[in-house]
């Protein structure tokens, strides 16, 4: 299991440089930042991203949450509100415990210093995490992600090497599950007549789930047969993922 960090739209370049640096102590090596003008990291944040310049140098600018997470299979939000939306909520005391599933790739992500996440960003999110602090006082951008990749390292010492003992299967990509999500989106029946919340609700199922890359076809031929729709009109969902290389 591995893990990458994505920064949604950090405002100040020197808590990149610092993101950067708690990554290097953590033995994290992949950082992916979102600008939806898909503006490039600046100067700055070399200046404090002692020691971790190279993680800077391979780090890949992405112009949107969604295509960051692409080829992950699960990810957690971390906001020091909580948000009143479907996405499951978990303490950061509690974080190892939601690693119950065979994930080649977890994302980490933190959003804007000044405004955190928006509740659309959170909902592409298997979970949301807060930072227990006392007060309304919050971490700085750098510090909340020392604080979190200390907190998996502490229970999970082989985590961060990317060592382990299993055999793993193939699991679903985020892109995967996004073809079969909007695969249901767009066949299931009087789309007028479903409730806003039902994407939220059938992504959190998806992931809850966990499927290997095998089942999510499975489930394609299920919902196919089942809708009536022939092989070839869906072969485009399965094979999205494919031509889709981010950036």
């Amino acid at each position: 299991m591995k893990f990458v960090v994505v920064l949604v739209a950090p405002e100040h370049p020197h808590n990149v440089g610092f993101c950067a640096r708690a990554m290097r102590a953590n033995n994290v090596e992949e950082l992916r930042i979102v600008w939806p003008r898909k503006k490039q990291i600046s100067a700055k944040s070399w200046v404090t991203a002692h020691g971790a310049a190279e993680i800077l140098d391979s780090a890949q600018i992405f112009s949107s949450l969604k295509a960051a997470l692409h080829d992950t299979q699960a990810a957690v939000a971390f906001s020091r509100r909580f948000h009143d939306t479907p996405v499951p909520h978990a303490s950061l005391p509690n974080l190892n415990d939601l690693w119950q599933g065979n994930w080649h790739k977890i994302a980490l992500v933190l959003g804007r210093e000044s405004q955190g996440l928006s509740s659309a960003e959170l909902n592409l999110c298997s979970w949301q995490c807060e930072i227990p602090m006392p007060g309304k006082i919050s971490l700085n951008l750098g510090q909340a992600l020392s604080v979190v990749l200390y907190e998996i390292a502490r229970e999970q010492k082989n985590i961060l090497d990317g060592k382990s003992e299993k055999a793993v299967p193939a699991m679903a990509s985020y892109t995967e599950l996004e073809s079969l999500l909007n695969f249901l989106q767009e066949n299931l029946p009087d789309p007028e007549k479903r409730p806003p919340w039902n994407e939220i609700a059938l992504r959190q199922w998806l992931h809850r789930l966990n499927p290997s890359s095998k089942e999510v076809r499975a489930l394609f031929g299920v919902f196919r047969g089942w809708l009536g729709i022939k092989a070839r009109t869906t072969k485009k969902h399965c094979d999205s993922n494919k031509s889709q290389k981010n950036i």
